[in-house]
């Protein structure tokens, strides 16, 4: 599946409650060549959009391991063609980096870089 194939289906949406700039970009108006993908209902958890997902509703991207972790017998996971690769990072609360956050982050460094 190509990226540009989302214009043919409604996208789900993050809840309004998040940050505008994080619903852009997991969530984009318009494929990269322009066309307008058109808005799906919105959920409230990853829960509620793979119900929504099964229920034929639209689609939500998300990252490969998902189909490992979240397998469901109502919900196909098809890779996209030409997608750049998601990045992840850790996140935790402002002024919150105890020595176990640190220490965690630290070891998750080191297994993602002896991983590759």
């Amino acid at each position: 599946m190509s990226v540009e194939d989302l214009a043919r289906v409604p996208m789900l949406q993050l809840p309004d409650t998040l940050p505008a700039s994080l619903r852009e970009d997991h969530t984009p108006a318009r494929t990269p060549s322009g066309l307008p993908i058109a808005p799906g209902p919105s959920a409230a958890t990853f829960q509620e959009m793979l119900t929504l997902v099964g229920a034929g509703l639209g689609v939500f991207p998300v990252g490969a391991q998902a189909r490992r972790y979240y397998a469901r017998p109502d919900v196909a996971y098809v890779p996209f063609s030409d997608a750049p690769p998601l990045e992840w990072r850790l996140l935790w609360r402002a002024g919150g980096a105890t020595a176990r956050v640190l220490a965690f982050s630290h070891a998750a460094h080191d297994m993602v870089t002896d991983y590759h």
